[in-house]
């Protein structure tokens, strides 16, 4: 695992080598921080909470591809 401090605006820069995805941090409030993920279509992204079993101990929906 990568762990990093980015400050508002600063961008991840993740290469595969097949697909680019661009990560971008915005300013959060309290707790909470918001990003931007830009990638291509083919590249599925998914909320932890909607594919992890018994995630907190919440109900699993079965993830829908977009």
């Amino acid at each position: 695992m990568l762990t990093l401090t980015r400050r508002h605006g600063e961008r991840l820069i993740l290469d595969t080598g097949e697909h680019t995805i661009t990560i971008r941090y915005h300013e959060g409030q309290s707790r909470q921080a918001r990003i931007s993920i830009d990638a291509p279509k083919e590249v599925a992204i998914w909320r932890e909470e909607l594919v992890a079993p018994n995630y907190q101990g919440r109900r699993v929906h079965q993830p829908r591809r977009r």
